[in-house]
């Protein structure tokens, strides 16, 4: 008899001498060392006896030894067999643990994990994709996850979301795929009782001297770009503090410690008294963007995608913004 060496236990269904060893032959196994009776074996199994004698049979076959001693009066397993059975149980657990996850999924699909900032701009935009999602696939269960300004990247690069919509600038990134949707205007906050507050305008060099307050963690090429940093004299923008959200930049802003630069659609959907907006009118225009991986994991993103072109596009006539979906 010739000795099978199974080695890595983790290797539960090995191929050996060319042949697959299914899930079933280590079932129909496994149901034989239990009951040590092929009949009551296969009535277990809702087979004939003659079906599971010639299943076992090829099984000993691909594996190259006896795993059963039968005689007419008793049958017992081999040293061989005895070796098998705790794998083939291991196997056949994980087979059935696979099966009802599958069954699972089948009937309860994965949630749609969409990643949206506070203050991300749009006017309403996000709930619009949101209400559309929900009419035009409702089989598709969604999940809303709230993230921080600086934290779509690598939300969506290291699946903790499927998709979000955000502003832009995301960062650079090979494995992300950005789409933008909407464009609108950078305007200055400000505190009510500003000398800028009455103005209808102003440019981004008449913000030079002023303190600003940006979002916790802010950094880089992003941080740079909101502030427009360096301006185009060269000057650097002074920052005096930060926040943890938005609510926080704007509780700033009315206590006079320091202006920032945001959206008008932001600025509207938080609705702090106090404040004041003047558009800065020689500056980039923000970007509402929807960010993706290139390699999606969720089946629905794609959908979700051409969801948003379409609602961007229909919102942005109607609401005055430029349109950039294509």
């Amino acid at each position: 008899m010739r000795h099978v060496d199974f080695g890595n236990r983790h290797s539960i269904l090995p191929n050996i001498g060319g042949m697959d060893i299914s899930a079933p032959a280590l079932r129909y196994f496994v149901a034989v060392a239990d009951e040590l009776h092929f009949a009551r074996a296969a009535d277990r199994l809702h087979i004939t006896p003659p079906t599971l004698s010639q299943q076992i049979a090829r099984l000993e076959l691909a594996i190259g030894g006896r795993l059963f001693e039968r005689t007419p009066r008793a049958v017992a397993l081999t040293p061989l067999g005895e070796e098998l059975l705790p794998l083939a149980r291991e196997a056949v657990r994980s087979h059935e643990a696979v099966l009802a996850w599958a069954s699972r999924a089948a009937t309860h699909p994965a949630a749609l994990r969409v990643g949206v900032v506070a203050g991300g701009g749009g006017g309403g935009l996000t709930s619009e994709i949101l209400a559309a999602l929900v009419a035009r696939l409702p089989e598709v269960p969604l999940q809303l996850v709230r993230l921080g300004f600086f934290d779509v990247g690598p939300a969506v690069r290291e699946g903790g979301v499927d998709v979000a919509l955000t502003l832009a600038p995301v960062g650079p990134s090979k494995d992300l795929s950005v789409q933008e949707l909407l464009s609108e205007p950078r305007v200055l906050v400000v505190r009510e009782d500003s000398p800028l507050a009455g103005r209808a305008s102003i440019r981004i060099d008449e913000t030079n001297n002023l303190a600003f307050v940006v979002p916790s963690g802010a950094a880089g090429e992003g941080l740079a770009w909101w502030l427009v940093d360096p301006r185009p004299d060269g000057t650097r923008p002074r920052v005096v503090a930060v926040a943890d959200d938005v609510e926080g930049l704007l509780e700033l802003c009315a206590a006079g410690i320091g202006v920032n630069i945001a959206t008008s659609s932001a600025f509207r959907e938080q609705s702090r008294a106090g404040l004041a907006l003047v558009e800065i009118v020689d500056v980039e225009p923000a970007r509402v963007v929807l960010v993706r991986s290139e390699r999606p994991r969720h089946g629905a993103v794609a959908a979700f995608e051409r969801i948003a072109i379409d609602v961007a596009s229909a919102f942005g006539r109607g609401a005055g913004y430029a349109d950039h979906s294509t």
